[in-house]
């Protein structure tokens, strides 16, 4: 009968493997795999261009729900990232052309469909004032030649 590998041996096996050692104590270690570090390190690169790139990038969304596995027994991660739906709303609302000029008409085609998380559903008047803000917005910009 083989004995059963000890802690000792666990975490050799687990370093031999790729793991990495990320914290030890009097009666245990704590390792990650190499998969989840390297996921991590694309999470926050997208991450950090997003917030370059995004006037209305949110944080990431650190929900453990977002967290799961595949049928295969794989981990995935899904819906990291939102934007920041309060300011970009606000600013839709009175900066319609700042809105047109930094997101794509096309790209922003269901932007009033979507409710706050914290708030629910729009009031159909400030829906209407804001589609109608951004279609004016929208008209000038072609008016410039600018799209």
């Amino acid at each position: 009968m083989t004995r059963p590998a000890d802690h000792r041996e666990v975490e050799q096996a687990l370093l031999r493997d790729g793991w990495s050692r990320c914290g030890a104590g009097d009666w245990a270690i704590a390792v990650h795999a190499p998969h989840v570090a390297r996921l991590a390190g694309i999470i926050r690169e997208v991450h950090e261009r997003a917030r370059r790139e995004l006037p209305w990038c949110g944080p990431l969304d650190h929900n453990p729900a977002n967290v799961m596995r595949a049928a295969d027994g794989r981990l995935v991660v899904t819906d990291l990232f939102y934007a920041d739906g309060p300011n970009l709303y606000s600013t839709a609302a009175t900066d319609p052309d700042r809105v047109a000029e930094l997101i794509p008409e096309d790209e922003r085609r269901f932007l009033t469909g979507i409710p706050l998380a914290a708030s629910g559903p729009w009031d159909p008047a400030d829906r209407e004032r804001v589609r109608a803000g951004l279609a004016a917005a929208d008209a000038r910009r072609r008016g410039e030649g600018r799209r």
